[in-house]
């Protein structure tokens, strides 16, 4: 099952655990605490020491990690965790060059459309995003069809703006 970005937009401040989860597009409420993917863990630990936060949440057979973090003289056992800020994360990121779909709307592919495809098939992907756009009452030819666009799928502004085009030119 796909992860459902659109709510963890709504998210300011990430546990160090979903934030690695998400970066890794793995929805962090399926995955098994007790078995934490290897690229999850390690992603973060990167976090925790580069970002900030603290990982104290995650919880493995009901008991916290114990450790010492550098940043603090008690054991991880007694800490609570600290959340870091999207906006730390999405900066770290453009540091990296990173753009995960859960920080940046931009990454995410709506619906096949940034694949290389044949022209036919692409056309035909447009036909239908036309016409499903044209269900939910989204006249293409209206400067707000961009925002209706955008909030419908999830886009950027100079997405929308640019598939919008491409229906357009398809009549």
């Amino acid at each position: 099952m796909a992860i459902d970005f659109f709510i963890w937009d709504l998210v300011k401040d990430f546990t160090i655990f979903n934030a690695a989860c998400l970066w890794c597009e793995l929805d962090p409420n399926r995955v098994d605490t007790n078995n934490i993917p290897s690229n999850v863990e390690a992603l973060m630990g990167v976090i925790e020491q580069e970002v900030g936060g603290y990982r104290g949440d995650k919880i493995a057979g009901n008991k916290l990690r114990v450790g010492i973090n550098p940043k603090f003289s008690r054991s991880c056992s007694e800490m609570e965790p600290i959340p870091v800020s999207r906006e730390d994360l999405r900066k770290w990121a453009k540091s990296k060059d990173q753009y995960p779909p859960f920080l940046f709307k931009e990454s995410r592919v709506v619906s096949g459309l940034e694949k290389k495809l044949h022209p036919n098939e692409r056309r035909t992907l447009l036909e239908i995003v036309k016409r499903l756009l044209e269900s939910q009452h989204v006249d293409i030819s209206k400067k707000e069809a961009t925002a209706k666009f955008m909030s419908l799928a999830g886009i950027s502004d100079n997405t929308a703006r640019k598939y919008l085009n491409e229906m357009r030119e398809l009549d």
